[in-house]
């Protein structure tokens, strides 16, 4: 059913209500892979609707009339993004989680900020507040996923951490703030303190890099709203550019650049060792991924 969807797109309206409801109870069926694939198809007919009553292109933070603009998307919003939400919140296995937490994403990402956010008296069909306290459980090793979850909300760092499940955290919350640009301040203000574990030195570089990710992507979507927190930050990505792992290399550079932009009087207070990182960063040997942030992010602290 979900590749059906999928490919077929808006071929497949005349079956989304037919389908719909089989899809719906199996949401908690009781075998994991089960409810992988509703998951998955849940979303598929979002992006089959949306091929038949087209989404508007969306503007960063500007929250649209969706029940009037496109009422078939609304309403099959209202009937699956729950339920998705339910997977990402209670689902005690981590494929169904990191694969609900996708679904969300994506969903995010195609229909914008209204999806979180709604013309009163509508309410959205994705709970953000509730997304990102789920967001913390994980980041704090409570959820009931975890077999590590402590009930004081330490983060154990020698957890062992599921790769799949974390790029998809990740990847919710770094769509989230390119939906809602300064709307995402109260979250990300939320979000900082469960993440900063995740950056001290006991943590792999793994983890460095999945916090360095989603602050600099916050900050980038923030912009001057969010230049408080550069002077805290800023340092923090400058020791992590000096990484033995390119993909925490290429996050913090990127990093230092967006802070640098946005964080003005953070940027002047430490600009010798922001140019002294650049310029390592820039050298020969380094990867060429790690040096075009490099350049970008010195062509960011003159702007």
């Amino acid at each position: 059913i979900g590749a059906c969807a999928q490919h077929l797109k808006a071929a497949f309206l005349p079956y989304i209500q037919q389908v719909l409801p089989s899809l719906l109870a199996a949401n908690d069926y009781f075998h994991e892979d089960v409810r992988v694939a509703t998951t998955k198809a849940l979303t598929s007919l979002v992006t089959a609707i949306s091929a038949t009553e087209p989404v508007p292109k969306w503007s960063k933070g500007v929250v649209t009339d969706l029940p009037q603009q496109q009422p078939m998307t609304w309403a099959l919003l209202q009937r699956v993004c729950g339920p998705l939400q339910q997977r990402f919140e209670e689902d005690e296995d981590k494929d169904v989680v990191a694969t609900a937490s996708e679904s969300i994403a994506q969903i995010a990402l195609l229909i914008g900020p209204s999806a979180m956010a709604a013309v009163p008296p509508a309410s959205a069909p994705l709970d953000l507040r509730v997304l990102v306290d789920i967001a913390v459980s994980l980041l704090e090793q409570r959820h009931a996923c975890q077999s590590s979850a402590e009930a004081d909300g330490q983060v154990d760092e020698d957890a062992d951490h599921d790769e799949a499940l974390w790029e998809a955290v990740v990847e919710l919350l770094t769509t989230a703030p390119k939906a809602l640009g300064v709307h995402w301040r109260p979250h990300f203000e939320r979000l900082l303190p469960p993440l900063l574990p995740y950056l001290r030195d006991g943590h792999p570089a793994a983890d460095h890099s999945l916090a360095i990710g989603i602050i600099a992507e916050s900050i980038n979507q923030l912009e001057s709203t969010g230049s408080d927190f550069c002077t805290s930050l800023l340092p923090i990505m400058v020791r992590r550019s000096r990484s033995e792992s390119v993909a925490c290399r290429q996050n913090a550079t990127f990093g230092m650049g967006v802070l640098s932009l946005h964080g003005r009087d953070a940027a002047m207070a430490n600009m010798q060792s922001v140019l002294q990182a650049l310029q390592a960063r820039m050298s020969a040997d380094e990867e060429a991924i790690v040096r075009d942030n490099a350049v970008g992010a010195l062509s960011r602290l003159v702007l």
